[in-house]
């Protein structure tokens, strides 16, 4: 379930404090919409009252996508210097919260901590991105015959990459040449696909990969 919480929050720019109701927990499954206003960067927006100054009100958030295996707790900006420590009491939360949940409702990925509104804003936005280009992607494989795979959202996002993958249809000795090579197939029918073209810089720039492909294909 979502929690939506009032709370007073000091301007940045004026330090006037202004009582506004702030979401503190999102959980997508069950309020979907609330993720389209996250995209529209609308979640814990906050107008001050005396200077009129529109921020963020950057409090601690639990933000959870389970359809896109993001379980996020954003921390203010300002306590960036402690995310080792934040990120090793957040898997310890999370895993304590595991204990005794059925296989069925068990999560198979692990949170991640931001810092600052803007960052799971900005997070989101390129997910988004992401999956309509992926959904170019499957379109041009249909009509043009190479191949797509797919990648664990989590372990997509951990690696930078999307989570649909083309891949040449050619023998390559390596995963990563015929991930390239798709990529390359693809410019050729859409040069304004981005996202691949940062996977393409990743590859070029790494060594052969440990790239958890997902068994389903077409």
């Amino acid at each position: 379930m979502s929690l939506l919480t009032e709370k007073e929050i000091d301007c940045p720019a004026c330090r006037f404090p202004n009582n506004a109701e702030i979401w503190t927990v999102i959980t997508v499954k069950t309020e979907p919409e609330l993720r389209d206003l996250l995209l529209g960067g609308e979640i814990n927006l906050v107008k001050c009252a005396s200077c009129k100054e529109v921020f963020y009100a950057n409090e601690f958030f639990l933000y959870h996508d389970q359809d896109r295996e993001l379980m996020a707790f954003v921390y203010p900006p300002q306590q960036m210097g402690r995310k080792e420590e934040l990120l090793k009491a957040a898997k310890q939360d999370f895993r304590e919260s595991q204990v005794g949940v059925s296989i069925e409702e068990k999560l198979d990925y692990e949170p991640i901590v931001l810092f600052g509104m803007d960052a799971l804003v900005g997070l989101a936005q390129n997910e988004e991105e992401a999956e309509i280009q992926g959904e170019i992607i499957d379109h041009l494989s249909k009509i043009h015959g190479f191949e797509v795979r797919r990648l664990k959202k989590s372990k997509a996002r951990e690696m930078g990459f999307p989570p649909v993958i083309p891949v040449s249809s050619k023998k390559f000795p390596t995963l990563k040449e015929s991930i390239l090579d798709g990529i390359s197939l693809v410019e050729t029918f859409n040069d304004r696909l981005h996202i691949y073209r940062d996977v393409q810089k990743i590859l070029l720039n790494s060594d052969e990969l440990d790239i958890p492909i997902l068994a389903d294909k077409h």
